[in-house]
Parts: C-alpha cells; structure tokens; sequence
C-alpha cells in the first residue's frame, strides 16, 4: 500500500511539474477505487489526484476530455435513466470528487465523458465476479444496484469522434440493452464461461436481495445523435465479449 501511494504521489507530481503546453489531452488518470476514496484518511490524497490533478492538465492544455463516472449521481433517476442535462448529486467521495473535475473541465470549455463500469479492458468488476465464479469471493452478490457496463470498443469511437470533431459539454457512454445487477452480471458470465468450455469451480452464487433500488443507469440517446453513432453494444453481449477477451489474454 506504501508502494501504491508513492507510485501516485510521483505521477500527480509529474504532471503538476510539465510545463510544456497542449492542444488537447485526454485526462483518464484518476483515484478510482471507491472504498479508498471513502477512507477519510485517504481523502487530501484523492482530492489532489481527481481534482488538483484536473485542474492542473486544463492549464497546460487548449482543450481536455474528461473520463468521468455515473457515482457523479444519487443512484435514483426521476425518469430510470440518468441524462446529460440531469443535476449531480453525488453517491460517494469518489463521486464527489469527480463532479468538482467535471465542473473545472466544462468551465475550461473541455468535454466530459461518463461512463458505467467498462469492460473490454482490466475491470475491477469482472474481477470480482471471476473470482466468484472460482469459488474465492468472500461476499454474496447485492440486487439492489443496476447499471450497464459500457464497453471498450464503444469508447474508442466516441473518443474518436470527440478528438477529430469540435465539440463541448456532457456526453454518456454505456452498453444497450437492460441494466444489470451485479447477481445478474454474475449469471451472463458464468453463461459465457459454460460456452466457451472455461474451466469453473463454482456454478451458483449467494444472492442478498433489497427491496429498495439504486439506478446507476446512463441514458445514451443525445450521445449518440450528436457524435451521430449506431447503438451501443448489448450489455450482456459486452460481458460474453469480456471474458473471451480475459480467456484469450490468459492463454497468450
């Protein structure tokens, strides 16, 4: 954990030093992990690397795309789905944190990205839910909180239109079709597993049921007719495309 912090420490100090000036920078860099943001021991490191560190890149830099997060929100959209134009009302620190880096990027006139968690790439949440299905998770998966993963291939094209076309503002990125908890999450990918012959230990998960829900859900539609885009990938066509892409790395 030392290591960790000092790694961070050196990178934000990194930044904080350039003195060279860009055209345009796409600012991904950020403390993610929502338990270490909530640790009030934490929290000056967080805000220096999700809000210091923002507010350094816009001022070395004409123009910033900001990667933000659905957190930025409450988890309890009035119409089920969370729009651009929607107020914030952050569900954590880590929320919190990234409102304020959004608030400093569109007053610099930069773009803000939200995405849900994204597969395609290294996921803290498909972690998870492969360790699950290997028989190691210590705790039984939640059906109170939904969301559509976005996916990786999705937010190249959206990069792309965003670095090669003039725009400003708020835009969404996340998978179609219906939004998952993490029990369902849980079954598409022990489907995917079965397909594809991947070796499991474990074929039936611990469920903990809620009656009440939170919808971290992020409504595409202006997104996608502004960077004039086809629809997102199915969200759990995402999560069968994930774990091939997992298993594939692992037996490269």
């Amino acid at each position: 954990k030392r290591k960790i912090k000092e790694i961070r420490r050196q990178n934000t100090k990194t930044v904080a030093n350039l003195e060279q000036e860009y055209d345009l920078t796409i600012h991904l860099a950020a403390n993610s992990g929502v338990d270490y943001c909530q640790n009030p021991e934490n929290r000056q490191e967080v805000l220096e690397s999700n809000v210091g560190l923002t507010r350094r890149v816009c001022d070395i830099s004409d123009k910033v795309i900001l990667l933000s997060t659905d957190y930025v929100f409450s988890g309890k959209p009035e119409d089920g789905e969370y729009k651009e134009s929607d107020p914030v009302n952050p569900h954590n620190f880590y929320g919190e944190t990234k409102a304020r880096a959004e608030k400093i990027v569109s007053e610099n006139n930069g773009v803000v990205v939200r995405i849900e968690s994204m597969f395609g790439v290294d996921n803290r949440t498909a972690v998870y839910l492969k360790e699950a299905i290997n028989g190691n998770a210590p705790f039984p998966f939640r059906t109170n909180t939904y969301f559509r993963p976005s996916y990786f291939t999705d937010f190249l094209e959206v990069i792309k239109k965003l670095t090669s076309e003039n725009h400003q503002g708020i835009f969404h990125l996340s998978c179609s079709g219906k939004a998952l908890n993490k029990a369902e999450m849980a079954e598409e990918m022990l489907k995917a597993y079965r397909e594809f012959s991947i070796p499991i230990k474990k074929d039936k998960f611990e469920i903990e049921r809620f009656d009440k829900d939170l919808r971290f859900v992020l409504n595409t539609d202006r997104t996608r007719e502004i960077l004039n885009l086809p629809e997102f990938m199915d969200s759990k066509k995402a999560m069968r495309n994930h774990v091939l892409w997992e298993w594939k790395e692992k037996e490269s």
